[in-house]
């Protein structure tokens, strides 16, 4: 059976898995740590619930897409965004494989996708440089035939 964690508990033992067993560097674990702790606080503006924990296997897909959509209104970068929902994944992969032995696993973040990244248009020669190209090309140099 599965034990009740909050998902503040959670979180402080996936940093610490990540830190001791996986010995990832000090800025991973940091960058977790930071993911993870701006999602709990999300969580708890949305629930209202001041100082109520929250069990980390009460987390849906709903919170999962506000988390997004706030992220997204406070213009952050795609790229961040893609990061804080990666920390998010892990963490729960993190929960089934500890904590939900035997049981279905749980994951709030799938069927959600991050936004996709703007794709960067390619930059045109203007016309004029195009025109001065061309000019290049028809006047014969010297010493070629």
């Amino acid at each position: 059976m599965a034990q009740d964690i909050t998902l503040e508990q959670c979180c402080a033992r996936f940093v610490d898995h990540l830190r001791q067993v996986r010995r990832s560097s000090a800025h991973t674990v940091d960058g977790y740590r930071r993911d993870l702790t701006q999602f709990a606080n999300h969580l708890q503006q949305l629930s209202a619930r001041n100082g109520e924990e929250i069990n980390v296997a009460d987390v849906d897909t709903k919170h999962v897409r506000s988390f997004i959509s706030q992220l997204r209104v406070a213009g952050i970068a795609t790229r961040s965004i893609h990061r804080k929902l990666s920390s998010l994944r892990a963490l729960y992969r993190y929960y089934n494989e500890f904590y939900r032995q035997g049981l279905a696993a749980i994951d709030p973040c799938s069927g959600v996708t991050a936004p996709r990244a703007a794709r960067k248009l390619p930059t045109v020669i203007d016309a004029d440089a195009v025109a001065v190209l061309f000019d290049q090309h028809e006047k014969p140099q010297a010493g070629h035939n």
